[in-house]
């Protein structure tokens, strides 16, 4: 794959990757690695002329609000650029739809970790996959963290994605704006998700990249969708059914992860008149074992997935031990659908209602 930024033809590299020299460094990038060494000579006890101190900078006209400044929370906290975002970079699929939807693929500077792309039209895939992939280290869970000397060798200025996807004060101190979605912001208990979560994130990417205009037409549209589902209801073939979801990787029969409430899947099922199994828990991800899938007997499970094929899932769900006992094994009662189409809150999660709609075979059984 093609690794030099095509938005920066100029810049040098070795076997793709920038090479960070001063020469060619644009003053925003210099300010920044300026700002970042600064910071840690100011945690040393150092203050060498040209390095204002964080409350003076919050105070400079630059800073002001009026001046294309835009701010946002995100899990507690304020996110603030001082002006609407022009180069980011994304952790695995994390605002990928947002920003696909406000039409704004071109802002997007690198992403790190593995994206799925299989539940995007051909044009926003090849976009997608024509997105620069960099460096990053495994967090675990599919999660990746990036390095703040990368983010600056790209002179990124929004970072989309997990806690702990950068290092916040490193980042901060180099005036990096890192976005969380509230999907991830706790593993703590919180109140079951809804599709409000939606418009919100569609809100708040738009604010961060200064299309407000867009991100509200983005959700009129949406909420068009969402009636239109609502009202055929898989024909009222998932009403009243029990229905549990689990996160499956190709192979893995030792792990298992279910939805509760804090799931997109919560308000998924509700929108078709189902019950989720787990909706009594206030966590978005819980794990499980198998004797736990076998005591609640669904009447029909969602496997989700980030990476290999609707055949690798369900074969690696056929080998869980016990699994051929379940009433959806013998009654055909198992959906495999891409994790993205779920969480976090997204058009895709009204994509992936659709498709559970059309799934009526499944529920009837």
């Amino acid at each position: 794959m093609k690794r030099d930024n095509p938005a920066r033809p100029d810049s040098p590299t070795t076997h793709g990757r920038p090479i960070m020299m001063i020469s060619s460094l644009s003053p925003r990038r210099c300010a920044r690695s300026i700002g970042a060494l600064c910071a840690v000579l100011g945690a040393l006890g150092f203050l060498l002329p040209g390095c204002a101190s964080p409350d003076s900078a919050r105070q400079s006209p630059e800073g002001q609000a009026g001046g294309g400044q835009v701010s946002v929370e995100s899990c507690g906290r304020t996110v603030t650029l001082k002006a609407p975002a022009r180069r980011v970079l994304v952790e695995n699929s994390v605002g990928l739809p947002q920003l696909a939807d406000l039409g704004v693929l071109d802002r997007v500077v690198g992403r790190v970790g593995d994206a799925d792309t299989s539940v995007y039209p051909a044009e926003t895939r090849a976009a997608v996959e024509a997105i620069p992939r960099l460096a990053g280290t495994p967090m675990g869970s599919g999660h990746t963290m990036v390095s703040t000397e990368t983010l600056l060798a790209n002179d990124v200025d929004l970072v989309i994605g997990y806690p702990q996807g950068v290092d916040l004060e490193k980042a901060e101190a180099a005036g990096i704006a890192f976005y969380v979605p509230q999907a991830y912001c706790s593993k703590e208990d919180s109140a079951p998700a809804d599709v409000d979560a939606i418009w919100r994130e569609n809100t708040a990417v738009g604010a961060l990249i200064g299309e407000e205009e867009k991100a509200s037409a983005l959700n009129d549209a949406l909420r068009a969708q969402l009636e239109e589902i609502r009202g055929r209801a898989g024909e009222g073939a998932w009403r009243g059914r029990r229905v549990m979801g689990l996160f499956l990787t190709p192979g893995d029969t030792g792990t298992l992860w279910a939805y509760g409430a804090g799931s997109m899947l919560e308000p998924q099922l509700e929108a078709l008149g189902a019950r989720n199994v787990y909706g009594s828990h206030g966590r978005r991800v819980l794990q499980i074992g198998m004797e736990d899938v076998l005591a609640e007997d669904p009447d029909v499970i969602v496997l989700l997935h980030t990476t290999g094929s609707e055949e690798e899932i369900r074969s690696t769900f056929e080998q869980l031990r016990g699994s051929e006992s379940l009433r959806v094994s013998r009654e055909g009662r198992v959906v495999v659908l891409p994790y993205p189409l779920v969480d976090p809150p997204s058009s895709l999660s009204i994509e992936g209602l659709r498709r559970l709609a059309e799934r009526t075979e499944a529920a009837r059984g």
